[in-house]
Protein backbone atom coordinates (compact mmCIF):
# COMPACT_ATOMS: atom_id res chain seq x y z
CA UNK A 1 0.00 0.00 0.00
CA UNK A 2 1.34 4.14 -1.12
CA UNK A 3 2.15 6.03 1.57
CA UNK A 4 -0.53 8.64 1.77
CA UNK A 5 -0.17 12.02 -0.28
CA UNK A 6 0.39 15.18 2.19
CA UNK A 7 -2.93 17.62 1.96
CA UNK A 8 -2.28 21.17 1.73
CA UNK A 9 -4.87 22.94 2.50
CA UNK A 10 -5.89 26.63 0.95
CA UNK A 11 -8.63 29.06 2.19
CA UNK A 12 -9.47 30.82 -0.38
CA UNK A 13 -12.04 33.36 -1.23
CA UNK A 14 -15.38 33.68 -3.18
CA UNK A 15 -14.49 31.49 -6.36
CA UNK A 16 -16.07 28.51 -7.69
CA UNK A 17 -13.06 26.56 -6.73
CA UNK A 18 -14.38 23.73 -8.90
CA UNK A 19 -14.25 25.83 -12.48
CA UNK A 20 -11.35 27.12 -11.59
CA UNK A 21 -9.56 23.76 -11.12
CA UNK A 22 -11.27 22.71 -14.70
CA UNK A 23 -9.45 25.76 -16.38
CA UNK A 24 -6.14 24.70 -14.88
CA UNK A 25 -6.54 21.36 -15.30
CA UNK A 26 -7.16 21.97 -18.90
CA UNK A 27 -4.19 24.78 -19.38
CA UNK A 28 -6.67 27.00 -20.34
CA UNK A 29 -7.14 30.90 -18.71
CA UNK A 30 -9.70 32.22 -16.63
CA UNK A 31 -12.59 34.00 -18.15
CA UNK A 32 -11.51 37.53 -16.07
CA UNK A 33 -8.24 39.41 -16.77
CA UNK A 34 -5.28 39.06 -14.11
CA UNK A 35 -3.18 36.56 -12.42
CA UNK A 36 -4.92 33.61 -10.65
CA UNK A 37 -3.78 32.82 -6.80
CA UNK A 38 -5.71 29.84 -6.80
CA UNK A 39 -3.97 28.20 -9.70
CA UNK A 40 -0.90 28.89 -9.00
CA UNK A 41 -1.55 27.37 -5.73
CA UNK A 42 -2.92 24.20 -7.78
CA UNK A 43 0.64 24.32 -9.36
CA UNK A 44 2.46 24.42 -6.51
CA UNK A 45 0.80 21.43 -4.87
CA UNK A 46 0.78 19.53 -8.08
CA UNK A 47 4.62 19.79 -8.14
CA UNK A 48 5.05 18.21 -4.35
CA UNK A 49 2.88 15.25 -5.10
CA UNK A 50 0.21 16.57 -2.44
CA UNK A 51 -3.83 16.81 -2.53
CA UNK A 52 -5.04 19.60 -2.32
CA UNK A 53 -7.87 20.79 0.37
CA UNK A 54 -9.89 23.64 -0.56
CA UNK A 55 -12.13 25.99 1.04
CA UNK A 56 -14.17 28.71 -0.56
CA UNK A 57 -16.55 30.84 0.56
CA UNK A 58 -19.43 32.59 -2.27
CA UNK A 59 -23.14 32.84 -1.50
CA UNK A 60 -23.55 29.41 -2.75
CA UNK A 61 -24.73 26.75 -0.44
CA UNK A 62 -22.48 24.88 1.92
CA UNK A 63 -20.98 21.95 0.02
CA UNK A 64 -18.04 19.24 -0.91
CA UNK A 65 -17.24 17.98 -4.13
CA UNK A 66 -14.30 15.78 -4.72
CA UNK A 67 -12.63 16.17 -8.50
CA UNK A 68 -9.83 13.76 -9.35
CA UNK A 69 -7.93 13.67 -6.13
CA UNK A 70 -8.82 17.58 -4.89
CA UNK A 71 -11.88 18.20 -2.56
CA UNK A 72 -13.75 21.28 -2.43
CA UNK A 73 -15.48 23.40 0.09
CA UNK A 74 -17.68 25.94 -0.15
CA UNK A 75 -19.20 27.35 3.31
CA UNK A 76 -21.61 30.01 2.27
CA UNK A 77 -21.00 33.86 3.12
CA UNK A 78 -24.10 35.63 4.17
CA UNK A 79 -24.25 39.71 3.97
CA UNK A 80 -25.45 40.01 6.78
CA UNK A 81 -25.17 43.79 8.48
CA UNK A 82 -23.31 45.22 11.56
CA UNK A 83 -22.16 42.79 14.01
CA UNK A 84 -24.07 39.89 12.26
CA UNK A 85 -21.30 40.28 9.28
CA UNK A 86 -18.03 40.07 11.75
CA UNK A 87 -20.17 37.26 13.40
CA UNK A 88 -20.67 35.28 10.10
CA UNK A 89 -16.80 35.94 8.82
CA UNK A 90 -15.62 34.25 12.61
CA UNK A 91 -18.10 31.08 12.44
CA UNK A 92 -16.31 30.71 8.62
CA UNK A 93 -12.95 30.89 10.02
CA UNK A 94 -13.55 27.90 12.69
CA UNK A 95 -15.64 26.06 10.20
CA UNK A 96 -12.65 25.52 7.96
CA UNK A 97 -10.60 25.22 10.55
CA UNK A 98 -12.57 22.11 11.61
CA UNK A 99 -12.56 21.00 7.57
CA UNK A 100 -8.63 21.17 7.68
CA UNK A 101 -8.57 19.19 11.00
CA UNK A 102 -10.76 16.56 9.85
CA UNK A 103 -9.30 16.42 5.93
CA UNK A 104 -5.74 15.76 7.39
CA UNK A 105 -4.36 18.71 6.24
CA UNK A 106 -0.54 19.18 7.70
CA UNK A 107 0.03 22.55 6.16
CA UNK A 108 -2.95 25.49 5.51
CA UNK A 109 -2.38 28.14 3.25
CA UNK A 110 -4.59 31.34 4.57
CA UNK A 111 -5.87 33.80 2.32
CA UNK A 112 -8.83 34.72 3.60
CA UNK A 113 -9.25 35.18 7.46
CA UNK A 114 -8.45 38.65 7.73
CA UNK A 115 -8.89 40.70 10.10
CA UNK A 116 -9.34 37.46 12.52
CA UNK A 117 -6.44 35.64 12.00
CA UNK A 118 -6.82 34.42 15.75
CA UNK A 119 -9.93 32.54 14.87
CA UNK A 120 -8.07 29.54 13.26
CA UNK A 121 -5.67 29.07 16.03
CA UNK A 122 -7.31 25.53 16.71
CA UNK A 123 -5.40 24.31 13.77
CA UNK A 124 -1.94 25.57 15.06
CA UNK A 125 -2.64 24.09 18.61
CA UNK A 126 -3.22 20.87 16.54
CA UNK A 127 0.22 21.12 15.11
CA UNK A 128 -1.20 22.08 11.81
CA UNK A 129 1.55 24.59 9.91
CA UNK A 130 -0.05 27.72 9.44
CA UNK A 131 1.21 29.94 6.46
CA UNK A 132 -0.25 33.11 6.03
CA UNK A 133 -1.07 34.82 2.66
CA UNK A 134 -2.14 38.20 3.00
CA UNK A 135 -3.16 39.85 -0.14
CA UNK A 136 -4.97 42.80 1.61
CA UNK A 137 -3.79 45.57 4.76
CA UNK A 138 -4.28 44.46 8.13
CA UNK A 139 -5.61 47.99 9.03
CA UNK A 140 -5.50 51.49 6.63
CA UNK A 141 -2.36 53.44 7.12
CA UNK A 142 -3.67 56.65 6.11
CA UNK A 143 -6.28 57.01 8.87
CA UNK A 144 -6.08 57.09 12.07
CA UNK A 145 -6.31 53.54 14.22
CA UNK A 146 -9.43 52.96 15.58
CA UNK A 147 -9.57 51.09 18.78
CA UNK A 148 -11.16 48.13 17.16
CA UNK A 149 -7.81 47.48 15.09
CA UNK A 150 -5.84 47.82 17.76
CA UNK A 151 -7.65 44.84 19.77
CA UNK A 152 -7.48 42.71 16.54
CA UNK A 153 -4.07 43.61 16.39
CA UNK A 154 -3.27 42.72 19.89
CA UNK A 155 -5.43 39.59 19.54
CA UNK A 156 -4.01 38.45 15.75
CA UNK A 157 -0.26 39.45 17.65
CA UNK A 158 -0.83 37.14 20.81
CA UNK A 159 -2.61 34.65 19.79
CA UNK A 160 -2.15 33.65 16.03
CA UNK A 161 1.22 34.67 14.45
CA UNK A 162 3.50 34.93 17.79
CA UNK A 163 2.56 31.68 18.87
CA UNK A 164 1.82 29.55 15.38
CA UNK A 165 3.06 31.50 12.45
CA UNK A 166 7.01 30.63 11.42
CA UNK A 167 6.36 31.63 7.01
CA UNK A 168 4.22 34.60 5.86
CA UNK A 169 3.72 35.68 2.33
CA UNK A 170 2.47 39.34 0.99
CA UNK A 171 1.24 41.17 -1.54
CA UNK A 172 3.82 44.03 -0.88
CA UNK A 173 5.87 45.63 1.26
CA UNK A 174 3.29 47.76 2.91
CA UNK A 175 1.91 44.58 3.84
CA UNK A 176 4.88 43.09 5.58
CA UNK A 177 5.40 46.21 7.26
CA UNK A 178 2.40 45.26 9.49
CA UNK A 179 2.93 41.95 9.77
CA UNK A 180 6.59 42.39 11.16
CA UNK A 181 4.72 45.46 14.08
CA UNK A 182 2.47 42.62 14.83
CA UNK A 183 4.35 39.63 15.61
CA UNK A 184 7.96 41.61 16.41
CA UNK A 185 10.05 38.60 16.33
CA UNK A 186 8.74 36.61 12.97
CA UNK A 187 11.77 35.16 11.30
CA UNK A 188 12.22 34.82 8.55
CA UNK A 189 10.52 38.64 7.41
CA UNK A 190 7.25 38.02 5.33
CA UNK A 191 8.61 37.49 1.54
CA UNK A 192 6.52 39.74 -1.06
CA UNK A 193 5.08 38.04 -3.81
CA UNK A 194 3.63 40.46 -7.13
CA UNK A 195 0.95 39.72 -10.09
CA UNK A 196 3.17 38.14 -12.41
CA UNK A 197 1.67 37.45 -15.78
CA UNK A 198 2.16 36.52 -19.79
CA UNK A 199 3.77 38.81 -21.96
CA UNK A 200 1.49 37.41 -24.70
CA UNK A 201 -1.51 38.84 -22.50
CA UNK A 202 -0.65 42.32 -23.16
CA UNK A 203 0.69 41.55 -26.81
CA UNK A 204 -2.36 43.05 -29.12
CA UNK A 205 -2.33 46.32 -26.84
CA UNK A 206 -1.74 48.79 -29.45
CA UNK A 207 0.54 51.77 -28.17
CA UNK A 208 -2.25 54.62 -26.61
CA UNK A 209 -2.73 56.84 -29.62
CA UNK A 210 -5.18 60.23 -29.38
CA UNK A 211 -6.65 61.82 -32.57
CA UNK A 212 -7.34 65.33 -32.71
CA UNK A 213 -10.85 65.36 -32.24
CA UNK A 214 -10.76 61.93 -30.16
CA UNK A 215 -11.67 62.31 -26.32
CA UNK A 216 -9.35 61.65 -23.92
CA UNK A 217 -10.27 57.91 -22.15
CA UNK A 218 -9.47 56.67 -18.39
CA UNK A 219 -10.18 53.46 -17.69
CA UNK A 220 -11.28 52.49 -14.40
CA UNK A 221 -11.41 49.05 -13.23
CA UNK A 222 -12.62 46.78 -10.82
CA UNK A 223 -15.53 46.96 -8.34
CA UNK A 224 -17.86 49.48 -8.55
CA UNK A 225 -17.89 50.99 -4.52
CA UNK A 226 -18.29 53.91 -3.03
CA UNK A 227 -14.38 53.40 -1.27
CA UNK A 228 -12.84 52.59 -4.44
CA UNK A 229 -13.79 55.65 -5.50
CA UNK A 230 -16.44 55.92 -8.19
CA UNK A 231 -18.34 59.13 -6.88
CA UNK A 232 -14.78 60.50 -6.55
CA UNK A 233 -14.00 60.34 -10.62
CA UNK A 234 -17.79 61.54 -10.86
CA UNK A 235 -16.74 65.07 -8.94
CA UNK A 236 -13.52 65.54 -10.85
CA UNK A 237 -15.51 65.09 -13.85
CA UNK A 238 -17.39 67.61 -12.83
CA UNK A 239 -14.31 69.94 -12.39
CA UNK A 240 -12.73 68.51 -15.61
CA UNK A 241 -16.10 69.49 -17.53
CA UNK A 242 -16.28 72.88 -16.15
CA UNK A 243 -12.41 73.38 -16.80
CA UNK A 244 -13.93 72.43 -20.95
CA UNK A 245 -12.08 69.18 -21.46
CA UNK A 246 -12.84 66.68 -23.72
CA UNK A 247 -13.05 63.22 -21.85
CA UNK A 248 -14.92 60.11 -21.14
CA UNK A 249 -14.46 57.71 -18.43
CA UNK A 250 -14.98 53.87 -18.78
CA UNK A 251 -16.11 51.82 -15.95
CA UNK A 252 -15.22 47.71 -16.15
CA UNK A 253 -16.77 46.05 -13.34
CA UNK A 254 -19.83 45.17 -10.75
CA UNK A 255 -20.55 46.42 -7.23
CA UNK A 256 -22.80 47.42 -5.15
CA UNK A 257 -22.60 51.30 -5.86
CA UNK A 258 -22.99 50.74 -9.64
CA UNK A 259 -26.69 51.53 -9.86
CA UNK A 260 -25.99 54.71 -7.82
CA UNK A 261 -22.90 56.04 -9.33
CA UNK A 262 -25.16 55.57 -12.88
CA UNK A 263 -28.29 57.58 -11.13
CA UNK A 264 -25.51 60.22 -9.72
CA UNK A 265 -24.10 60.65 -13.14
CA UNK A 266 -26.93 61.41 -14.81
CA UNK A 267 -28.22 64.25 -11.98
CA UNK A 268 -24.68 65.92 -13.09
CA UNK A 269 -25.03 65.51 -16.54
CA UNK A 270 -22.30 63.39 -17.06
CA UNK A 271 -23.73 60.51 -18.97
CA UNK A 272 -21.99 60.88 -22.05
CA UNK A 273 -18.94 61.34 -20.33
CA UNK A 274 -19.24 58.56 -17.79
CA UNK A 275 -19.95 54.69 -19.55
CA UNK A 276 -20.37 51.48 -17.43
CA UNK A 277 -19.58 48.62 -19.25
CA UNK A 278 -20.39 45.72 -15.99
CA UNK A 279 -18.21 43.36 -16.18
CA UNK A 280 -15.63 42.70 -18.97
CA UNK A 281 -14.15 39.39 -19.58
CA UNK A 282 -10.65 38.85 -20.46
CA UNK A 283 -10.80 40.10 -24.39
CA UNK A 284 -13.03 42.80 -23.63
CA UNK A 285 -11.04 44.04 -21.09
CA UNK A 286 -7.98 43.93 -23.24
CA UNK A 287 -9.97 45.74 -26.05
CA UNK A 288 -11.10 48.15 -23.16
CA UNK A 289 -6.92 48.84 -22.30
CA UNK A 290 -6.50 49.54 -26.47
CA UNK A 291 -8.73 52.18 -26.25
CA UNK A 292 -7.89 54.26 -23.37
CA UNK A 293 -5.32 56.59 -22.83
CA UNK A 294 -4.61 56.24 -18.94
CA UNK A 295 -5.90 54.60 -16.11
CA UNK A 296 -7.21 55.77 -12.68
CA UNK A 297 -6.94 53.48 -9.51
CA UNK A 298 -8.69 55.91 -7.15
CA UNK A 299 -9.16 53.66 -3.64
CA UNK A 300 -9.58 55.97 -0.91
CA UNK A 301 -7.80 55.83 1.92
CA UNK A 302 -10.96 53.81 4.56
CA UNK A 303 -10.03 50.59 2.23
CA UNK A 304 -7.50 48.77 3.43
CA UNK A 305 -5.82 48.22 -0.29
CA UNK A 306 -3.20 45.36 -0.83
CA UNK A 307 -1.30 46.42 -3.84
CA UNK A 308 -4.36 46.73 -6.72
CA UNK A 309 -3.48 44.32 -9.62
CA UNK A 310 -4.79 47.17 -12.07
CA UNK A 311 -1.82 49.24 -11.57
CA UNK A 312 0.68 46.86 -12.12
CA UNK A 313 -1.81 45.69 -15.68
CA UNK A 314 -2.26 49.72 -16.45
CA UNK A 315 1.90 49.92 -17.11
CA UNK A 316 1.95 46.59 -18.71
CA UNK A 317 -0.65 47.93 -21.18
CA UNK A 318 1.68 50.70 -21.72
CA UNK A 319 -0.49 53.52 -19.90
CA UNK A 320 -0.04 55.68 -17.35
CA UNK A 321 -1.74 55.32 -14.09
CA UNK A 322 -3.31 57.99 -11.85
CA UNK A 323 -3.52 56.73 -7.95
CA UNK A 324 -2.53 57.62 -4.76
CA UNK A 325 -0.28 56.42 -1.88
CA UNK A 326 -3.61 54.11 -1.08
CA UNK A 327 -2.69 51.53 -3.33
CA UNK A 328 0.54 49.51 -1.99
CA UNK A 329 1.64 49.35 -5.83
CA UNK A 330 2.35 53.03 -6.55
CA UNK A 331 5.83 51.91 -5.20
CA UNK A 332 6.63 49.66 -7.50
CA UNK A 333 5.15 51.92 -11.07
CA UNK A 334 6.40 55.34 -9.61
CA UNK A 335 7.52 56.66 -12.52
CA UNK A 336 5.08 55.59 -14.92
CA UNK A 337 2.51 56.82 -11.86
CA UNK A 338 1.00 60.75 -11.47
CA UNK A 339 0.82 60.58 -7.67
CA UNK A 340 -2.16 62.39 -6.08
CA UNK A 341 -3.19 62.85 -2.05
CA UNK A 342 -5.51 60.08 -0.82
CA UNK A 343 -9.11 61.22 -2.10
CA UNK A 344 -8.46 64.59 -2.79
CA UNK A 345 -10.66 65.24 -6.14
CA UNK A 346 -9.32 68.32 -7.36
CA UNK A 347 -6.17 66.29 -7.31
CA UNK A 348 -7.29 63.89 -9.28
CA UNK A 349 -8.67 66.00 -11.73
CA UNK A 350 -5.64 68.25 -11.84
CA UNK A 351 -3.58 65.23 -12.43
CA UNK A 352 -5.85 64.00 -15.93
CA UNK A 353 -6.05 67.22 -17.13
CA UNK A 354 -2.39 67.32 -16.94
CA UNK A 355 -1.83 64.69 -18.89
CA UNK A 356 -4.27 65.68 -21.45
CA UNK A 357 -2.99 68.90 -22.14
CA UNK A 358 0.94 68.26 -21.84
CA UNK A 359 2.29 66.23 -24.10
CA UNK A 360 5.66 65.90 -23.53
CA UNK A 361 4.40 64.66 -19.30
CA UNK A 362 2.13 62.08 -21.04
CA UNK A 363 4.78 60.78 -23.57
CA UNK A 364 7.35 60.58 -20.72
CA UNK A 365 4.78 58.90 -18.53
CA UNK A 366 3.90 56.39 -21.40
CA UNK A 367 7.95 55.90 -21.85
CA UNK A 368 8.34 54.89 -18.27
CA UNK A 369 5.61 51.84 -18.02
CA UNK A 370 8.19 50.05 -20.16
CA UNK A 371 10.56 50.64 -17.46
CA UNK A 372 8.61 48.94 -14.76
CA UNK A 373 7.28 45.91 -16.86
CA UNK A 374 9.90 43.37 -16.21
CA UNK A 375 9.08 42.73 -12.44
CA UNK A 376 5.57 41.48 -13.42
CA UNK A 377 7.13 39.40 -16.06
CA UNK A 378 9.33 37.87 -13.91
CA UNK A 379 8.14 34.24 -12.83
CA UNK A 380 10.88 34.42 -9.24
CA UNK A 381 8.60 37.26 -8.10
CA UNK A 382 4.88 34.98 -8.75
CA UNK A 383 2.85 34.06 -5.65
CA UNK A 384 3.40 29.93 -6.72
CA UNK A 385 7.50 30.63 -6.68
CA UNK A 386 6.93 32.56 -3.12
CA UNK A 387 4.46 30.42 -1.91
CA UNK A 388 6.88 27.18 -2.91
CA UNK A 389 9.91 28.42 -0.81
CA UNK A 390 7.67 29.28 2.19
CA UNK A 391 6.16 25.52 2.35
CA UNK A 392 9.71 24.09 1.45
CA UNK A 393 11.10 26.44 4.22
CA UNK A 394 8.19 24.96 6.69
CA UNK A 395 9.32 21.63 5.51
Amino acid sequence: MGKAKEVIGYLSGPVDGPAVYAKWKAGEALDYFGTSYLSQFLTVVRDRGARPVIVTYNDQPDSRIEVDDAVFYNIRRFEYPGLGYHRDVIQRIRRSADVMIDEGAATVVMTESSPYWFAARKMGRRGTKLLPALHGQLWSTHRAKRLTHRILEWFNGRWFFRPFVRQTIVASDAIARQVEQITERLRPQPQVFLPTYDPAAFAAIPAPVRGPSEPFRILVAGRIEADKGVFDMIAAGQWMKRRGLDFEFHFCGEGTALAAAKHEAAEVDLSNQFVFHGFCKRDELITMFGRSHAVAVPTRSELEEGFAMIVAEAVLAGRPVVTSRVCPALAYVRPAAVEVPPDDVAAYAAAFERLMTDRDFYDAKVAATRQCQAQFYDPANSYGAKLAEALDALG
